[in-house]
């Protein structure tokens, strides 16, 4: 029944028609004909498959997941309020390219304030050739700098299986496509009848809802909170957190 609920995710990721139904114990799956091209509108709308936006829905994923409020487009780090020991504190977040010190400078690895802890972390995904283990060896590199080490960790990710990355792309097109109903109808979809403009936004709707419930459970995978699968994740890494101070991880 596993196999099978899968295989049933994975084609609503692909195909809109395909509608999961049901909950976990008792799931279905529903066929709607609605006779739209959809692929032509996410073919208008893949100009969104972008390194920018790509970063914003992970953020705003990872966000959703990890309990942090995602401020896309402030500058320094986003903040995670939780509970250790008994007592409120606050955790800084940054997310972003480690192993690139364009992206990343080395005061990023700082927190603002030296009492807190910064958490920063990597992208599941290749931009460039680079991967965990040049992450791992730029936290390295911060570690043998001369003076006091800054209380941060890395949370350093496996990559995404080529399968989830192309659903990963296309969840960001389709999020993207969605997000502006002006846009949708006049950009995106306008070769297309009001009924079946209609019918294009539906669709797309439920394709999105599966995208990302199989993004996020690659993602666990990913940030090493789930079993790896090799359909999900590279397999091969598994130390997931590189702390510059001399702490047990």
């Amino acid at each position: 029944m596993g196999a099978i609920k899968s295989k049933v995710a994975e084609w609503a990721s692909r195909f809109p028609e395909i509608k999961e139904m049901g909950t976990q114990v008792n799931p279905g799956v529903r066929l709607e004909l609605a006779g739209v091209d959809v692929d032509s509108v996410i073919a208008n709308a893949n100009v969104n498959d972008n390194p920018g936006n790509q970063r914003a829905l992970l953020k705003r994923l990872l966000a959703e997941e990890i309990g942090f409020t995602a401020h896309d487009g402030r500058m320094g780090a986003d903040e995670l309020t939780l509970v250790w020991r008994g007592s409120n504190g606050v955790l800084e977040i940054v997310v972003g390219k480690i192993t690139d010190s364009d992206d990343l400078a080395d005061h990023e690895f700082s927190p603002t304030d030296a009492s807190l802890w910064r958490l920063v972390v990597s992208l599941p995904y290749h931009e460039g050739e680079f991967g965990p283990v040049e992450d791992a060896n730029r936290m390295r590199s911060l570690r043998n700098l001369p003076g006091e080490r800054p209380r941060t960790a890395a949370w350093i990710p496996a990559h995404l299986s080529a399968a989830r990355f192309q659903d990963f792309r296309r969840l960001v097109t389709i999020d993207y496509a969605l997000a502006d109903a002006r846009r949708f109808d006049t950009q995106y979809a306008s070769h297309l009848n009001a009924d079946n403009r209609a019918r294009a936004r539906t669709l797309l709707e439920g394709q999105r809802t599966s995208l990302t419930r199989m993004v996020k459970r690659a993602l666990k995978q990913a940030y090493g909170l789930a079993e790896k699968k090799p359909t999900d994740v590279e397999p091969g890494h598994a130390d997931h957190f590189e702390p510059l101070p001399d702490v047990p991880v």
